[in-house]
């Protein structure tokens, strides 16, 4: 993470659920979910409201197909998967009255939460504020780093929360640790690379115009 980040306090607790998966396969085609659409050319899929692009590649990881939590396709994540390093990420992007908590400081508060929550004994080792990439522009923003031990190895996850206007971007990237806690760098780095990757499309709609 950058240097000079603040660490935030955070007092939050954890308890038990089944742990998550990685995300499956999709081809680039038609058939995507409403309010997204493929770029011929490029391969990128956009998020047509926000001109957000997500590349077919980041690097050897491949990203998989757009999920709406909505009818509109405004609240929506996206996933990447890495076989050769065993890390996944998913971005998710929706209002940022989402859960009636657009304060950006509570609202992260309550996604580590979640975070916790979603996995018995997950601790976060880490939580900052800071600068962060979101295409081509620094943002200020919140990023934890949480650890937890599913049954056959630890795993270590990165949160990550920017603001952007009316809207929040969240990445959640998670890899299984080995004693030298391999692969966390490798995290880092494709959480890093898919929110710089987000260039907004210059024919869509802007990502801080408030939603309909």
């Amino acid at each position: 993470m950058r240097v000079g980040l603040a660490v935030l306090a955070l007092a939050l607790a954890a308890c038990a659920s089944p742990p998550r998966g990685g995300p499956g396969t999709a081809d680039p085609g038609e058939g995507l979910p409403h309010g997204w659409r493929a770029d011929a050319a490029t391969g990128d899929f956009v998020h047509e409201r926000t001109g957000y692009r997500f590349a077919a590649m980041r690097g050897a990881c491949r990203r998989d197909w757009p999920h709406n939590y909505d009818a509109d396709g405004d609240n929506t994540s996206v996933p990447y998967l890495c076989p050769e390093s065993g890390v996944w990420l998913t971005l998710y992007l929706y209002p940022a009255s989402y859960g009636g908590v657009p304060d950006p400081p509570t609202h992260f508060r309550g996604v580590v939460g979640d975070a916790l929550s979603a996995h018995a004994g997950a601790k976060v080792e880490r939580a900052v504020q800071g600068t962060f990439p979101l295409g081509p522009r620094d943002v200020e923003g919140f990023a934890a780093f949480l650890r937890w031990f599913e049954p056959e190895h630890e795993v270590g996850s990165f949160v990550v929360l920017v603001p952007d206007g009316d809207r929040f971007v969240k990445v959640r990237t998670s890899v299984g640790l080995g004693v030298a806690d391999e692969g966390i760098d490798a995290a880092w780095q494709l959480t890093n690379e898919v929110l710089r990757g987000v260039a907004k499309d210059p024919g869509s709609g802007s990502a801080t115009t408030t939603s309909e």
